[in-house]
């Protein structure tokens, strides 16, 4: 997969960002309502290795993958056979991965790019934010879908999400892939 020997431990990499994340929330006093439900965790991994990373260590661990293609995007989000731990009784099944073009960043192995919650009205998530803390959650589209992004410190981020990223498959902005087959290079290209 990268010139590393061991396998990416997706359960350390989500425990230790959870720890930070929820460290900073708790800094910021971010309001438990806005932050209570996790949705899914945000992989960004390098175009170089997207296609083995997805075959070796994501398809194998799913029950279910689905993609988006926007050029220069592509966005597969994954649902595991079982919940990774984020942080305490945080617990999410879902994991969303974007290939990431080589130009962006020099390092070689996939990182957590962002926790993403899940809160029923964007509207609401963004003045309870903006009333009881000093954030400022942009709007932003992503993937396709309408979200508020806060940066919480440096490659520290938090979204909040207003239609949970299973329901993206159903809605159509994702198409799923048959797993009893294996992902092919070209599908990930």
């Amino acid at each position: 997969m990268t010139s590393r020997t061991e396998a990416y431990n997706l359960e350390a990499e989500t425990s230790q960002y959870g720890k930070h994340l929820f460290r900073l929330l708790d800094e910021r006093q971010v309001p438990a309502e806005v932050i209570e439900t996790v949705d899914h965790m945000d992989l960004m991994v390098p175009e170089a290795i997207f296609g083995d990373f997805m075959r070796k260590e994501i398809s194998p661990r799913s029950l279910e993958v689905a993609y988006m293609t926007d050029e220069p995007l592509f966005v597969m989000n994954a649902m595991l056979k079982s919940n990774i731990e984020v942080f305490r009784t945080y617990a999410n099944q879902w994991l969303q991965v974007s290939r990431e073009e080589a130009w962006k960043r020099k390092k070689i192995e996939p990182v957590i790019d962002a926790i993403t919650f899940y809160y029923p009205d964007l509207k609401k998530a963004k003045k309870i934010l903006k009333k009881n803390t000093s954030l400022h959650p942009r709007e932003v589209k992503r993937d396709g879908l309408d979200c508020l992004s806060v940066t919480l410190a440096s490659a520290v981020r938090f979204e909040v999400i207003s239609i949970p990223i299973y329901r993206a498959t159903e809605l159509g902005h994702r198409k799923k892939i048959n797993l009893a087959q294996p992902i092919v290079k070209a599908q990930a290209a």
